[in-house]
């Protein structure tokens, strides 16, 4: 129990530590990165791995798309050559660090994706060509660093990228369903107005015609009315054949 106590005595100063010290402007930019990029990549080796795999794992859940850039079988650099401007790479290393990180950091930097690292000092190989660096300095405990404010870091940008995608998505719901009530009394008009108006291309046409049988009808029964004047007996018998 005591070096369980000890653990998280030290455990609970690094957080408090981080919530302190931890730039929250740099933390929102960190999540509209994310939000906004078209494919997350995450690398961790080593020590630093539990994290990535934590965040490639989580972000899934966002449905973003996300790359763990593991190095399995050697193919680091297959797994990296994809990172293409849009994108943004979370890098997470901590001393002794590992080049094979910092590396790819200069590669994603190079292509012009964004990158935010996570790493214990600002002047780290992986954090000097990052747009964003978090300081986090986890506690160490014999000779034994532990992961937890690194890991509530990466827990709290999943989070808030989860929640910003789902207000995004209530907000284009919401614009979507009252685009929806002001366009329906516009179709119905228009679905009323297509049975009227069928005819409405040619009405001018529709008219003379209503107007060219009416005059003749009126014509046509002047002649009738003149003729059963003269011969009622003949307008009967004009009538019966009808």
């Amino acid at each position: 129990h005591e070096l369980l106590e000890e653990f998280s005595s030290a455990s609970i100063l690094a957080l408090e530590n981080m919530k302190e010290m931890l730039d929250g402007r740099a933390l929102e930019q960190a999540v509209d990165f994310m939000v906004n990029a078209s494919t997350v990549y995450v690398i961790g080796l080593r020590r630093s791995f539990p994290i990535a795999a934590y965040m490639a794992y989580a972000l899934r859940h966002v449905d973003k798309p996300v790359h763990l850039i593991d190095g399995l079988a050697g193919m680091l650099n297959e797994q990296s050559a994809m990172i293409a401007p849009g994108d943004v790479l979370f890098a997470i290393s901590f001393r002794p660090y590992a080049m094979e990180t910092a590396e790819i950091v200069g590669r994603a930097s190079a292509a012009g994706a964004k990158v935010v690292v996570i790493s214990d000092s600002r002047v780290s190989p992986v954090s000097r060509e990052a747009d964003i660096s978090f300081d986090v300095r986890d506690a160490e405990v014999r000779q034994f660093r532990s992961l937890t404010a690194s890991l509530c870091l990466a827990q709290t940008l999943v989070v808030s990228c989860a929640q910003r995608v789902e207000q995004q998505t209530s907000r284009g719901a919401s614009t979507s369903r009252r685009s929806e009530g002001r366009k329906r009394p516009q179709e119905r008009v228009g679905s009323r107005g297509s049975r009227q108006g069928l005819r409405h291309p040619n009405l001018r046409e529709d008219v003379m015609s209503i107007t060219i049988c009416l005059a003749g009808a009126g014509r046509i029964g002047r002649i009738h009315g003149a003729n059963a004047a003269r011969d009622p007996g003949a307008t009967r018998a004009g009538a019966g054949r009808v």
